[in-house]
């Protein structure tokens, strides 16, 4: 509820009402899992709402980190952190290998295998949860402003913005050397009251 009243503000002052409707959407597909066929509904959100979508976050993440962003800069701002760069079997998997790991086989549930209409309906619940990132993606891609190269260059670069909101939210100064951000972060400074227990 949270994050829906955050992405969405404009629907904050019908916060009950999107509750309700919430409640009664939650409410419904619970009730599909608790009738008489209700354990292999529960297995397709079993078995597709997790791991399946987790395993595509991180190839996406992978691949706009290692080929997007640049590895050698990833591991410029991973040394400017822990003070060194990563080994080699990282960059190799980070830029070869992670991008290359999608499996992906047929629900069944004791020997009962699922019709392909089924498999449609857990391929579509394992969609949900990742979709929006190709497609925000493709979207920063055909924005109308500037060259394809500008364009895409834009969109696998860190929001500016963003960054400096939450410097300043933070009353976090500039510090960082990373010359893509464009932001610097200085660390909060030591308070003489914190308590040493937390340090």
């Amino acid at each position: 509820m949270a994050a829906l009243m955050d992405s969405f503000s404009n629907l904050r002052p019908y916060k009950g009402l999107c509750l309700l409707v919430l409640c009664i959407v939650s409410y419904l597909i619970g009730l599909s899992c608790v009738t008489k066929g209700g354990i292999y509904v529960l297995n397709i959100f079993d078995s597709q709402s997790g791991g399946l979508s987790l395993i595509f976050v991180v190839i996406f993440e992978a691949v706009a980190v290692s080929w997007g962003y640049g590895v050698d800069k990833f591991c410029d701002n991973i040394k400017s952190m822990i003070g060194k760069k990563p080994n080699m079997y990282f960059i190799i998997c980070w830029k070869y290998i992670t991008p290359t790991v999608g499996t992906w086989k047929k629900i069944t549930f004791g020997g009962y295998v699922y019709p392909d209409w089924a498999q449609a309906v857990a391929w579509l619940l394992a969609l949900s949860s990742f979709v929006a990132i190709p497609i925000r993606a493709i979207s920063e891609i055909v924005h109308p402003n500037g060259s394809f190269r500008e364009r895409l260059k834009r969109a696998v670069r860190p929001d500016i913005s963003v960054l400096n909101a939450i410097a300043e939210r933070h009353n976090l100064g500039q510090k960082s050397k990373c010359s893509e951000t464009r932001v610097e972060i200085h660390p909060v400074a030591w308070d003489e009251h914190f308590p040493e227990s937390l340090v």
